[in-house]
């Protein structure tokens, strides 16, 4: 006998974390950006090969759960405040150098991916 009341709440559950994972990747997609940008002295190999890494995983998210699609802008918001945060933080520049609000649109945070 199926146990609708147990499948439902794996689905949300499943749900919830993939939701996490996003948000999870896009602190770490804008905090190197975030570094990239204000600290292009010490930009690197790392710095950059997170950008696409966490690019990618992002761009599968959707895929395997497609009300994440939605979630995205929110989601980007989010992701900027703490994202933000953390750089001041590792950076050490004050947090006032940090645009208060994303300064890229969602298509550039994921571009189209490159054939």
């Amino acid at each position: 006998m199926l146990d609708v009341t147990n499948l439902a709440d794996e689905i949300d559950a499943m749900g919830k974390s993939q939701r996490r994972e996003l948000q999870s990747r896009l602190l770490q997609l804008l905090l190197h950006m975030l570094k990239v940008r204000h600290q292009p002295e010490r930009d690197g190999s790392s710095w950059r090969g997170s950008i696409a890494v966490q690019r990618a995983e992002i761009r599968k998210l959707p895929v395997q759960n497609p009300s994440l699609r939605r979630c995205l802008p929110d989601d980007l918001g989010d992701a900027y405040a703490d994202a933000r945060d953390a750089a001041a933080a590792e950076t050490g520049l004050a947090i006032g150098t940090f645009p208060a609000a994303c300064p890229w649109p969602i298509d550039e945070v994921l571009p189209a991916r490159r054939e």
